[in-house]
């Protein structure tokens, strides 16, 4: 029941500098399922692939994308 109970605020009392970061309210700790996956049994641990994607410009070139398609995203 903590996985299912997980609030964005226990991810981010658990990783301290994701609480500061820039995209913290878009990223909102990435996807759990990775960070478990990848980080053993620690449904609060880090979605890594998250932060290259938001940190990259990944997201910023996924709008130019979508803009330039004449799709909106949200």
């Amino acid at each position: 029941m903590q996985i299912c109970d997980a609030r964005v605020s226990d991810y981010m009392q658990h990783n301290p500098e994701c609480a500061v970061c820039e995209y913290r309210s878009q990223c909102c700790g990435g996807c759990r399922a990775y960070a478990v996956g990848t980080n053993g049994l620690d449904y609060l641990a880090k979605d890594e692939r998250a932060c290259h994607y938001f940190k990259s410009g990944w997201m910023e070139r996924k709008e130019q994308l979508l803009a330039e398609l004449g799709i909106k995203s949200h």
